[in-house]
């Protein structure tokens, strides 16, 4: 496209035999691009796809006005958590009346509950690097496994008792080291948030209580 957009067309292909089919699996494509109407799902088909997925201030900077129209709930300082659902080799956010829509269906703790779910069936790849414990996984979704109820457990296993800090500078990318690693931790988050593509916040994190707090 004249945006620098591709839109592979292979899965059409097994379609053209049935003229209908074929125009939904088009539609279907057409709805993943920047800036199109999307598919309105109900909460059967969405259920499977939903996943949360964490963004920083330049992100939503970058989008403008556009922000106001997708699924976004501020977490911490620097971070808020958006909704995807996921295609094949691609993923769309979540607009407000689509998030709204599924929970007044039914409910929106069910709607939370199932795309934390849906986040975790795949585990997290834990590398220790440079002093630091990395979250490695290589699906884009390491940064937002931050959200992840059992994260704490799995952190303790890796890295002992002790109080412990956080860090997601990239989509890539969850960084975790015990507290008196504090400025080891800020200086590599910082670095890799600078050099990220996809960066989410440059920030220290700790989880209290179950909740995200600046640290």
């Amino acid at each position: 496209l004249d945006d620098g957009s591709e839109l592979a067309l292979q899965r059409l292909a097994p379609l053209v035999d049935d003229a209908a089919a074929l125009a939904r699996g088009a539609a279907a494509l057409v709805a993943l691009l920047p800036g199109a109407t999307p598919t309105e799902l109900g909460w059967d088909e969405a259920a499977s796809r939903l996943r949360p997925r964490l963004v920083g201030d330049a992100f939503l900077l970058g989008l403008g006005p556009q922000a106001a129209g997708l699924a976004l709930v501020a977490l911490a300082p620097g971070l808020s958590v958006a909704h995807q659902l996921a295609y094949e080799g691609r993923a769309r956010f979540v607009r407000r009346e689509e998030l709204s829509r599924w929970e007044a269906a039914v409910g929106r703790e069910a709607v939370r509950a199932r795309g934390l779910a849906n986040l975790a069936r795949r585990p997290p790849v834990w590398v220790h690097a440079d002093g630091l414990l990395h979250a490695r996984t290589g699906d884009g979704l390491d940064g937002t496994r931050l959200l992840l109820p059992g994260l704490e457990a799995q952190l303790r296993a890796e890295l002992g008792v002790g109080p412990l800090l956080l860090a997601v500078p990239h989509r890539d990318l969850l960084l975790a080291a015990p507290a008196v690693d504090r400025e080891r931790l800020a200086v590599q988050a910082a670095d890799a948030f600078s050099r990220a593509p996809h960066g989410v916040s440059p920030e220290l994190y700790r989880r209290h209580e179950g909740r995200i707090e600046a640290a």
